[in-house]
């Protein structure tokens, strides 16, 4: 999914060509920042390209004979360099976009399911708690874990206190959740349901 959106590299030119979508506004500012600091001639501009996560760094060599050069990289190889920062800066938004839909997709699939549940009158609202579950780790956002094991009644939306965010499971863009609420998100929301109660209402329909 990520390649269809972002293109796939030529053989032949050995870029990514193909793609429905370009870089952010954030991700192409970084291109440029990065395409100055290698045309500087500056050493300290120049070490900064190391930090780019990104960045081809099997061709760092480069970078290391020019600093050490006291000279500024030529501009083919910058072209050359820039272009693999660039496409690895794509193929990132790619996935962002692939993960999250993917995602998405998943928890409106497993409340649909729910709602088809109530629906066919095997199950009433009144039975089901929604409990959102973060994946507990370092990289949850903020405004998530305030709603990690925070339950509420089926049909209700889940509220971040932290930012205000409404959202009947997570990822859900329809009460207006903000894509700071959405992308990358990998929590999820646990359905429990009270089957006790269920069965017997259904005794309590034979009898």
């Amino acid at each position: 999914v990520a390649l269809d959106v972002v293109g796939r590299i030529s053989k032949f030119t050995g870029r990514r060509e193909g793609g429905v979508i370009g870089l952010t506004p954030q991700q192409a500012s970084f291109v440029q920042n990065a395409r100055e600091e290698l045309l500087s001639g500056d050493p300290e501009l120049m070490a900064h390209y190391f930090t780019r996560t990104r960045r081809d760094a099997r061709l760092d060599g480069h970078v290391r004979r020019a600093i050490a050069a006291g000279k500024p990289v030529d501009r083919d190889t910058v072209s050359r360099l820039i272009g693999r920062y660039s496409d690895r800066l794509l193929q990132l938004r790619g996935e962002t976009i692939a993960r999250t839909e993917m995602l998405i997709s998943l928890h409106s699939g497993q409340a649909e399911a729910m709602r088809q549940a109530i629906s066919s009158g095997a199950l009433r609202p009144d039975q089901i708690v929604k409990i959102w579950q973060t994946a507990s780790d370092a990289r949850v956002r903020h405004s998530h874990q305030a709603l990690a094991g925070r339950k509420v009644p089926y049909g209700k939306p889940f509220v971040s206190p932290a930012t205000g965010a409404h959202m009947m499971y997570p990822g859900d863009r329809s009460l207006g959740a903000l894509p700071e609420d959405v992308i990358n998100c990998r929590c999820h929301a646990a359905f429990k349901v009270d089957y006790l109660s269920a069965v017997a209402r259904r005794e309590r329909e034979r009898a």
